[in-house]
């Protein structure tokens, strides 16, 4: 099972209905679109990737952040976020 399908699965089950990918994600035709001036948008190993808020001035947040700027679905999120360093997080782990 692909992870999207996965993290699909746990989010329906989280949420007790049925979660569809355009909820969740976007795919590399829409995401190059909505950003084509930035690179990583623009290569299609970076997809599926999780929809970001369409709010410029907030910097186009995760559409999962929750209050306090943490996770909404910290258990259920897809491995691309189990994976990700913050540019925090990478100097912690630097500094070691």
């Amino acid at each position: 099972m692909r992870d999207a399908d996965a993290v699909l699965a746990r989010l329906s089950a989280r949420f007790g209905r049925p979660v569809a990918f355009a909820e969740v994600f976007i795919d590399y035709v829409e995401g190059s679109l909505l950003f084509p001036e930035r690179s990583r948008w623009r290569d299609a190993a970076n997809y599926p990737a999780l929809r970001p808020v369409d709010d410029a001035a907030a910097g186009y947040p995760c559409a999962f952040l929750a209050d306090g700027g943490l996770c909404g679905i910290y258990d259920d999120r897809p491995q691309m976020c189990r994976d990700y360093r913050c540019d925090h997080l990478q100097k912690v782990i630097e500094a070691l």
